[in-house]
């Protein structure tokens, strides 16, 4: 992330000393099309203003604390800023109880012989719980389960490692609750639980890039299918994303997307027209196909017909000549 904050400062020195776009990506070995992310940001954030083609007006200096803000990721990141990676974030686990669970009833009380400081855990103004912390992690006890809400988000190169790495996370925070409360939580030394809210979000996406730079897109795109919102796209952490939202699909639908814009990568041309094209080309071979396969049972057929013939004259051949040996036999 430093080396991002030492791009967004080069730039803007840059523009101070009155250099093109041009002239700066020749001094970071970076393509001008490679530094137009950085400067649609600083435009956004009033930063720079462009005055002309390839040409930029200074207006004040970067904020590196907010930069470094707006970049914080989370300690347990795993794969790297890299286009179309994912970005899991907003988790919220809900640890059910195990059955019968003794004197939970009377946990405020425990909470007190054992000297945690808890708060009134309240859901639409009523009092649901208590809240405490565990592991720097804010955690809500209510009667029938535990729910563990993570600030906290998990780069990977695929939504199901970005989950693993906040299950992980997870069960840390549980076992550590554990041995805060004097508890253990598990149902025959395994732990129910279930994510019940998660969104995966591919960072610095092209269709998310394009919607971003446009002046007149001031709001957040979002996507609505029968099942609810499921898709949007967000800036919030300037890395220009393209966000599966739904809290029961949202892996699925962003492997989906990824795999999507993944292979407009890997593939020259890759677009729907493309898929239709190749189909296109596909029902063309297999339509020549046919017509050799069918030019191939003719002949087939043909051949069949000739034996067919032969073993007849055959037959015939070996009557006459047993009628003929018959009249021999009789001489």
């Amino acid at each position: 992330m430093k080396k991002e904050v030492n791009v967004y400062l080069s730039i803007i020195q840059g523009i101070k000393q009155g250099k093109t776009l041009k002239e700066i990506s020749q001094e970071l070995s970076k393509t001008k099309q490679a530094l137009n992310r950085y400067t649609a940001t600083l435009k956004r954030k009033g930063y720079i203003e462009k005055i002309g083609y390839g040409t930029w007006k200074f207006i004040k200096d970067l904020e590196v604390k907010e930069v470094n803000k707006t970049a914080v990721i989370g300690q347990n990141s795993g794969g790297g800023l890299v286009s179309n990676n994912i970005r899991g974030h907003g988790f919220l686990f809900r640890l059910d109880l195990p059955n019968n669970f003794r004197n939970w009833e009377k946990r405020e009380k425990i909470l007190e012989n054992l000297k945690i400081k808890y708060e009134p855990y309240f859901v639409g103004g009523v009092k649901r719980g208590q809240r405490i912390t565990a592991q720097k992690t804010k955690v809500a006890l209510t009667d029938k389960s535990i729910l563990i809400n993570f600030p906290e988000s998990y780069i990977a190169e695929t939504p199901t490692l970005a989950r693993k790495d906040a299950v992980a996370r997870f069960l840390r925070v549980v076992r550590s609750l554990e041995r805060l409360m004097r508890a253990d939580f598990s149902q025959f030394g395994k732990y129910k639980f279930k994510v019940s809210r998660q969104h995966y979000a591919l960072i610095k996406n092209s269709l998310a890039r394009q919607y971003l730079d446009d002046q007149y897109n001031t709001k957040k795109l979002q996507i609505y299918s029968s099942r609810g919102l499921w898709l949007l796209i967000d800036n919030s952490y300037n890395l220009e994303e393209l966000e599966a939202v739904h809290k029961n699909t949202a892996v699925k639908d962003s492997t989906k997307v990824q795999d999507f814009f993944n292979g407009l990568d890997l593939v020259e041309g890759y677009t729907p027209q493309y898929v239709l094209n190749k189909l296109q080309e596909q029902e063309q071979v297999i339509e020549k196909s046919m017509k050799v396969l069918e030019g191939y049972t003719e002949q087939i057929a043909l051949h069949l017909k000739v034996e067919q013939e032969q073993l007849k004259t055959q037959k015939m051949m070996q009557e006459t000549l047993k009628k003929m040996d018959q009249k021999l036999s009789v001489k």
